[in-house]
């Protein structure tokens, strides 16, 4: 009996840990969508100015890179994670296309980074 209610104890955990990090994935995209069609200056307000700007098969590209919880700089020795990436595509009229991000610590539903 102790080793079911142990079994399904850790089985709970597994559950929820799974869910917690699926959350975590889906207010991040949510964070990220919230900018679309929104000025490049309502953007860098909030999130302050990005660690770079980049032109890409014509594609205006803004990047902030985070790396425990501090913007880096682009000059700056990348270390390894724990890290957070958000990219924003800009269109010629100075306003958000589309956005993504990658990383092992981003903060999900707490970011603040949503408009």
């Amino acid at each position: 009996m102790r080793i079911i209610k142990l079994s399904l104890r850790m089985m709970l955990l597994v559950f929820a840990l799974g869910v917690a990090g699926g959350c975590a994935h889906r207010a991040m995209d949510s964070a990220v969508a919230s900018w679309q069609n929104q000025p490049v200056s309502a953007v860098t307000a909030a999130w302050g100015q990005p660690s770079e700007e980049l032109k890409v098969s014509g594609k205006h590209l803004l990047l902030w890179n985070t790396y425990d919880g501090k913007l880096a700089l682009p000059d700056q020795k990348r270390p390894v994670p724990p890290d957070c990436v958000r990219l924003l595509e800009v269109n010629r009229s100075g306003r958000i296309v589309t956005g993504t991000w990658d990383g092992n610590d981003c903060p999900g539903w707490f970011s603040g980074w949503s408009r």
